[in-house]
């Protein structure tokens, strides 16, 4: 009886220390995502998993403006593509306004 008992806590021991080495599955990070509006209306950021595409926010508006969309840096250079790119850290996208006043 005694060696059944012995054996069996030495089996359950090594069970629970396998287990217990097994890494376990993180959640992924989530990144944040910010909309720099230039003086538009405001828009919440978002959180987002690494490698994830995001959901295109509804428009800001800013009087006397229309909105020409998100862009991945304040220089306005390249349009961020909702339907392509990937969130791999947090960052800011910034409107970009084309004045209807000419």
């Amino acid at each position: 009886m005694k060696k059944t008992f012995l054996f069996s806590m030495i089996a359950l021991l090594s069970v629970s220390f396998i287990f217990m080495g097994c890494p376990q599955e993180a959640d992924p990070p989530l990144y944040t995502v910010t909309f720099d509006s230039n003086e538009g209306t405001e828009v919440d950021p978002i959180k987002a998993e690494t490698g994830s595409k995001i959901e295109k926010p509804a428009d800001p508006t800013k009087e006397d403006n229309t909105f020409d969309g998100w862009y991945k840096e304040a220089g306005l250079e390249n349009e961020w593509d909702f339907d392509e790119d990937t969130v791999t850290e947090d960052i800011t996208l910034y409107a970009k306004w084309t004045s209807d006043e000419e």
